[in-house]
């Protein structure tokens, strides 16, 4: 919760900031700004929601672990530990990625501030700050799952992918 805080806060800032411009300097940014405050808060979320899913993983992987290390104790039913064994490993390496770029992000984050002067252009920035932050906390960690397993995953294809699913949100979030 922490982290889709972090982006609540920076979305609902760049909205605050609007109450210091005139009216007619407001009507014209009122549209914009809307726009990328809920990318922004969309960005953060997709973080936050992909951590939630690691940290599920891991406990359904811990959990799973009493029972398939079991399997070990027989030369026919070794595969299933050996393979628990490195889907764990790759599991915490996954872990490991993604609480660092999670620290990197809310530090990086904690210090972007939105210039009252120039609205629009720092809104922009913190936007595209946040979704580069929702691009790396998405494909940093299937990078290193993919290490582990000796398959690439980093490919223009995946970049498209995950532009699509980002646009995708924000056009669902207008909708709503």
């Amino acid at each position: 919760d922490g982290i889709a805080a972090t982006g609540f806060d920076l979305a609902l800032s760049s909205f605050q900031l609007l109450k210091k411009l005139n009216v007619l300097e407001a009507a014209t940014v009122v549209i914009p700004i809307t726009f990328i405050a809920i990318l922004m808060f969309l960005s953060f979320l997709f973080v936050a929601m992909q951590l939630l899913v690691t940290l599920i993983e891991q406990y359904i992987a811990v959990g799973a672990g009493v029972i398939l290390l079991g399997f070990g104790g027989s030369r026919w039913t070794t595969d299933f530990a050996t393979k628990y064994l490195q889907y764990a490993v790759s599991t915490g390496i996954k872990l490991m990625l993604l609480y660092l770029i999670v620290g990197v992000g809310q530090t990086l984050f904690d210090q972007i501030l939105l210039d009252p002067n120039a609205l629009l252009q720092s809104c922009l920035v913190a936007l595209g700050s946040s979704v580069v932050y929702a691009y790396l906390a998405i494909q940093v960690p299937a990078i290193a799952t993919a290490m582990i397993s000796g398959t690439p995953s980093l490919t223009a294809g995946g970049l498209a992918a995950s532009a699509l699913t980002v646009g995708a949100a924000a056009v669902g979030a207008g909708a709503a």
